[in-house]
């Protein structure tokens, strides 16, 4: 995919004056999530910092049908190479849907020798480093002779930066001190933030928090995080011979501890927000995972109707006799009870243009 900005590499014949287009490289993951991804990131130093589903971002000098004209249109076009032309550099050419030997390889690279870049080649840390893409498919014909590869479409320019997909590794949660069975995977829980908006200063909320691992999510993408839940046992963790864990300890694993604002024991159908009368809404984005029954059953508080147990005429108090906790009673939490209240919630406690984002099981 393309988009275009203003850029140094921008030349005649290759976009409208001042403008730069550039190709996107995407990873093979969660094809569905990547237009509204960019849509969220919508500038160049954005998709460098935060994009988790890119790759890698080319300054696109060139693009043909074939390797013969798109030398062609390069050689005919300005020289793109001169602010180069004595700096480190390294070819990297990107095959799809075949391979190249090396001979192939230093063979196509040898050909664009007209670039004349008289800099010393560095594969490793290279000031300048040039790619060439090549998509090759197949024909369509099945019976014989075989099908016949053929060249569809080569892109030729200037690697700018690699996406932020690094950040899945450091956040992937076999590293992580304190998980669950219902833990969001890290990908998709920064992918969640870059599509709720998330930057230093928004307040964010997950009503189900769980383990907090959309909280890590939304915090390492900069937000100031809030979570609440029905169980507190998951949000308090539990203490073994490693010590407490929880989340708690994972932001300070990560050291995101200044980035949790506090955590709240309390059901999504009976919260206990209330909005301030000097702002439209509490939070810029609610970015959560309800749960749908499939691993851990929705809770919610009150009385099972089956179930035949009269209220005590006193009621009930918030201690035992004895001066322990109480615990309230819960009951199943449909689906579309969750959902709806969820969006309810959110057109109540979301700012002027703030952003829902959530998971939504479907057949």
């Amino acid at each position: 995919m393309s988009s275009k900005g203003r850029d140094a590499d921008a030349g005649a014949g290759a976009a409208p004056a001042g403008t730069q287009p550039y190709l996107i490289q995407f990873a093979q993951y969660h094809t569905e999530f990547r237009i509204p991804e960019l849509e969220s990131l919508s500038r160049v130093e954005q998709l460098v910092r935060r994009a988790i589903l890119v790759k890698s971002i080319m300054a696109l000098w060139a693009t043909s049908e074939t390797c013969e004209t798109l030398r062609q249109t390069l050689e005919a076009g300005p020289d793109r190479w001169a602010p180069f032309r004595h700096s480190r550099f390294k070819y990297d050419i990107t095959p799809y849907g075949h391979t190249l030997t090396q001979r192939e390889r230093v063979s196509l690279i040898e050909s664009f020798g007209f670039s004349n870049m008289l800099g010393p080649i560095d594969l490793k840390t290279p000031e300048i480093q040039i790619l060439m893409a090549r998509t090759l498919t197949t024909g369509l014909c099945t019976g014989p002779p075989p099908p016949l590869p053929f060249l569809e479409r080569v892109w030729y320019g200037r690697h700018v930066a690699n996406g932020a997909r690094h950040r899945i590794t450091h956040y992937e949660l076999k590293r992580r001190r304190y998980i669950g069975t219902t833990s969001m995977d890290a990908e998709l829980a920064l992918l969640m933030a870059n599509q709720g908006l998330v930057r230093a200063g928004t307040m964010t909320l997950d009503p189900f928090a769980g383990t907090g691992s959309t909280l890590v999510g939304v915090a390492a993408q900069g937000g100031l995080v809030f979570g609440s839940d029905i169980d507190g046992r998951q949000m308090r963790g539990s203490t073994g011979p490693e010590g407490h864990r929880s989340i708690r300890s994972n932001m300070e694993q990560y050291h995101l501890s200044p980035l949790l604002g506090d955590l709240l024991v309390c059901d999504m159908a009976h919260h206990a927000w209330r909005r301030s009368h000097v702002r439209a809404g509490i939070w810029d984005a609610i970015v959560t995972d309800p749960p749908y029954g499939v691993r851990a059953g929705a809770k919610q508080i009150g009385r099972d109707a089956v179930a035949d147990r009269p209220m005590p005429a006193e009621g009930i108090h918030a201690f035992k006799p004895d001066g322990t906790p109480r615990y309230p009673d819960v009951r199943p939490y449909p689906l579309h009870a969750v959902m709806a209240d969820l969006v309810s919630f959110a057109a109540e406690m979301l700012v002027d243009g703030g952003r829902l984002v959530y998971w939504l099981p479907a057949l």
